[in-house]
């Protein structure tokens, strides 16, 4: 059954495409953005109460946090970055020009979807850290995928991604999208590619 779809849709879903050439022009991603506050678990803390996320990114986000803890019995995550508007994208991107850092412009940025986290490490003695995957924490980059998520910008994806150095941020897609990204080495951009030999009404792609 072909169904006929406004163009603007082309700009919301799990797997939309944000970054330094490709812009984000939806308000929602598709879904709604809810505060993570008053949704989340018992399993992490937020950076502060006004941070929000795409529904069904937190939804699966809660699910893979539960994960974490009930492996590992661990609470030390922290969301140090959901949804970003626009605006406060600019600003952001405007701080790091000053201290030779790179950000996106606002616009650019996967943030602005509501789909992405940044995860830091917040122990109990108080002093916080980036996220890495080592010990313990390993267990979010080899388990994500379970629950929709990838580690979106791997070093050695840097030529497609254009970001290195960015271990702590996730992003939401999909648990069968995740999970080929994953066992086929691909980035969001290097699948969306992929995804192009698969035409609808001919050649299908089949995941288990």
């Amino acid at each position: 059954e072909k169904k006929e779809v406004p163009y603007s849709d082309i700009s919301k879903g799990s797997l939309i495409l944000v970054n330094d050439s490709h812009p984000y022009t939806s308000a929602t991603a598709g879904g709604a953005l809810v505060d993570i506050a008053a949704e989340k678990n018992e399993y992490y803390s937020i950076k502060n109460t006004a941070m929000q996320m795409n529904d069904l990114a937190l939804k699966n986000f809660n699910s893979l946090m539960n994960g974490f803890y009930q492996e590992c019995s661990n609470r030390d995550i922290m969301v140090t970055e959901a949804y970003v508007s626009s605006d406060r994208q600019n600003v952001i991107y405007n701080q790091a020009l000053e201290n030779s850092r790179v950000e996106s412009r606002g616009g650019y940025s996967e943030h602005q979807t509501g789909l992405a986290v940044d995860l830091g490490i917040y122990p109990e003695e108080g002093k916080s850290y980036r996220y890495v995957p080592s010990g313990d924490y390993a267990w979010i980059r080899d388990n994500c995928t379970k629950y929709g998520f990838i580690q979106r910008y791997k070093d050695d994806k840097a030529e497609n991604t254009g970001i290195t150095d960015h271990a702590e941020h996730f992003r939401y897609v999909g648990i069968p999208h995740a999970w080929y990204m994953t066992e086929n080495d691909l980035s969001l951009e290097e699948y969306l590619q992929a995804l192009k030999k698969y035409a609808y009404g001919s050649k299908t792609l089949n995941v288990s």
